[in-house]
């Protein structure tokens, strides 16, 4: 098993599951918000064995967006890392109950197309040095295109992609 990575204090930035629910999971629901935060609290006191693939997928969104809206790459391992442990707990790459989230880090195929229409900026040059080779030159325009459907089985075939999309969730989101 592989070791959390330690939690950074750089730029005082420290994750908590208000930090998570806020920027990640965004439940408005006054309802879910107190179920929500125990959960990941819970989530966060569990030991959860990150696997070797998930962790590869959080080093490459770590040199996606390392700098972005002052995220280091130290914070987003952080984040990734963290998020994952919440959201899947690393078990599953398909959301509970039939629900449309992919990935470790369960992103909705429509948040990912969400993402590459109207946050476009953040998929520059070092997203399309990691995905050009995969999903050809002009790697997030070419996503954009694809259908729901599409990016739905893409995200959940592809951790290195579920990562990028929840890191910029993140991203977009501060």
């Amino acid at each position: 098993p592989l070791e959390k990575p330690k939690l950074s204090q750089e730029n005082n930035f420290t994750f908590t599951p208000e930090f998570w629910l806020k920027n990640y999971n965004k439940t408005t629901d006054p309802a879910k918000i107190p179920l929500r935060l125990e959960h990941a609290k819970k989530s966060l006191q569990e030991k959860v064995d990150i696997p070797p693939e998930a962790m590869e997928a959080i080093k490459i969104a770590s040199e996606i967006f390392k700098g972005d809206k002052g995220y280091t790459q130290e914070n987003i391992i952080n984040i990734l890392s963290k998020t994952g442990a919440i959201e899947s707990k690393y078990l599953t790459k398909k959301q509970y109950e039939g629900g449309p989230a992919r990935s470790y880090w369960q992103v909705e195929p429509t948040t990912a197309k969400d993402l590459l229409i109207n946050s476009s900026a953040l998929f520059g040059s070092n997203f399309e040095k990691a995905f050009s080779n995969k999903y050809g030159k002009n790697a997030a325009k070419n996503l954009s295109k694809l259908s729901i459907k599409e990016l739905s089985n893409l995200i959940e075939k592809d951790s290195n992609l579920g990562a990028a999309f929840a890191m910029a969730t993140y991203v977009r989101s501060k």
